[in-house]
């Protein structure tokens, strides 16, 4: 489809099979092109089409093809104790290239010297998903000049996070260590620009990318204040990203980071030698506590995104990260990417996306708005300040509400950019048969940041447990309406709640469905049952999820009054 003529013969297939009209006319099924309403909307407000023209932008690729394939950096186990030091060397054993070890495990120097004495033979190397202020004193005992060792300091991500401190003071105490240790310990890197961390705290992806991108700049200064050259520094520097279950969403943001990258290194006047590590992490604000399971498929689909789209170190996180991973579940993450490695093969192809129309738009548009903020982020004093000032924050709580509001229109409403609903919360749920697991503190915070879309549902379903609610559902109208008490019924499922649908033929039958049923809540149109009769929480079948998510809060505050 290399051809004006083949590509206008796609268009015109395309909206005859979605019943649109010819090129010729304006309109097809319900006034538009029907093409425009397969659009894909992300949340930047960036817009692709379905179908992009051949060349549409010219093919470019941000990887070598000497370049191709990634490590494996998984997880070791949350606590040092009942087998967490153990749980390093099962991940080694398993073919992990590098074991992460969490915030939550706590480590000590002493710890990390014992790991050391200890080491299995290979070559395999040690990080810190996110190591806080624990890293300078872990990286004094640190002498393996063979393993690899990404140390995690990130002064800005720490202060993201809310922990307080002078950063400035840290930046250089991090960057002194480097400097003194950069010959000694050539596999050494002591600082990461976690864009995790960023994604966690709510950041929409172009902002993530930019203001990780910032963070890596601000880091690198800090390296060059302390004696190192560009280059040096550069080649000792690691931007991590985010991935989320959106295959082509997660493979176009890592490809994009890798093109960002490349744009980095060379208006520094690098060479491409010294282009700092790329880590893509599968997201944590994506997962869930209810029907943990599914977490897995995320992690899945995310992982492919992050591994096809040229990542050179990949972390799939476990299934039941936010509640406290076990052996069993580290295992099968490993084995997602043990799968893409040696059974699909999947990194032996040096950049899947080239030449793909709608791929490399995709890539190139996120790279390209991802540096205008970038360079918006530079203008405006730089990462720290933007930080700072409140505007990272800001931006953060608006990302945040339009990703909730796209998620509560789910589809009801039809909009460009709705989101889907979540798989197995409010989207095809089954009532949980136990109490959802805790979440996972770290350093104050629970595992899995502000922004995850499936805690205000976990919410309602921890105060919903044991309450014993019952609702009726009221059958009335035709298909229209199914839609909307599918929506009902999923979302009332998850809490828990004990659902009945009823068809009256009159007021008089509804009046006595609900007197026998004493439900908490009844939704549909019931009209006026007459006879002082007051029916609990009566609501509109149709609402968006907000409404829903509010008369549910309504219901469970009524049931425990």
């Amino acid at each position: 489809m290399q051809n004006t003529k083949h590509w206008s013969a796609w268009i015109e297939a395309v909206r005859h099979a979605t019943g649109g009209a010819s090129s010729g006319a304006t309109g097809g099924a319900g006034g538009g092109d029907p093409l425009a309403r397969l659009m894909q909307v992300s949340e930047d407000g960036l817009k692709w089409a379905p179908l992009q023209a051949p060349q549409s932008v010219a093919a470019s690729s941000p990887i070598s093809p000497q370049g191709c394939g990634w490590r494996m950096a998984q997880h070791a186990g949350d606590s040092l104790g009942g087998g967490g030091k153990t749980s390093i060397y099962d991940e080694i054993a398993g073919g992990a290239d590098m074991v992460l070890i969490p915030r939550a495990m706590a480590m000590k120097p002493d710890d990390l010297a014992e790991i050391l004495a200890s080491a299995p033979d290979g070559a395999w190397g040690l990080g810190f998903h996110h190591a806080g202020d624990t890293n300078l004193a872990l990286a004094e005992v640190w002498d393996d000049a063979k393993r690899e060792m990404h140390f995690a300091g990130d002064p800005l991500g720490d202060l993201l996070l809310g922990d307080a401190g002078d950063v400035e003071a840290r930046a250089r105490a991090l960057a002194s260590w480097q400097k003194r240790h950069f010959s000694a310990l050539p596999k050494a890197r002591i600082f990461v620009a976690s864009g995790d961390t960023a994604h966690s705290f709510g950041l929409s992806e172009i902002q993530e990318l930019a203001w990780t991108l910032a963070n890596l700049l601000w880091q690198l200064r800090a390296l060059e204040a302390a004696g190192l050259t560009l280059a040096e520094a550069c080649a000792r520097l690691v931007m991590r990203v985010a991935v989320a279950a959106d295959f082509y969403g997660a493979l176009a943001k890592t490809r994009a980071a890798r093109f960002l990258l490349a744009r980095f290194v060379a208006a520094l006047g690098v060479g491409a030698a010294h282009t700092p590590l790329l880590h893509a992490l599968t997201s944590e604000r994506m997962l869930t506590r209810i029907e943990p399971m599914n977490n897995l498929l995320r992690h899945t689909t995310a992982s492919l995104g992050g591994a096809l789209g040229g990542a050179d170190l990949l972390t799939t996180l476990p299934h039941d990260w936010l509640s406290g991973s076990t052996a069993q579940s580290r295992r099968l993450a490993r084995g997602v990417q043990l799968i893409m490695r040696h059974e699909a093969r999947l990194g032996e192809v040096a950049d899947p996306a080239y030449g793909a129309d709608t791929l490399e738009v995709m890539s190139q548009d996120i790279a390209k708005n991802a540096w205008q903020k970038f360079q918006e982020i530079e203008g405006a004093g730089g990462a720290l300040a933007v930080l700072e000032s409140g505007q990272l924050g800001a931006w953060a709580e608006s990302a945040m509400a339009q990703r909730q509001k796209a998620m509560d229109m789910g589809g009801d409403a039809g909009d460009a950019g709705a989101m889907p609903r979540i798989l197995g919360v409010n989207y095809h749920s089954l009532a949980p048969t136990q109490s959802l697991p805790p979440l996972v503190m770290e350093g104050g915070r629970v595992r899995g940041g502000q922004a995850r879309l499936g805690a205000v549902w976990e919410d309602l379903c921890v105060a919903a447990s044991d309450k014993n609610l019952r609702a009726l559902l009221v059958v009335a109208g035709g298909a229209a309406e199914a839609q909307w008490r599918a929506s009902w019924r999923d979302e009332l499922r998850v809490l828990g709640v004990e659902i009945a649908e009823i068809a009256p033929a009159s007021q008089q039958e509804l009046k006595k469905s609900i007197a026998a049923a004493k439900p908490h809540l009844v939704v549909g149109d019931v009209g006026d049952v007459g006879g002082g009769f007051t029916v609990p929480l009566a609501s509109a079948l149709v609402s968006d999820g907000k409404a829903r998510r509010d008369i549910m809060r309504q219901m469970i505050e009524g049931a425990g009054a």
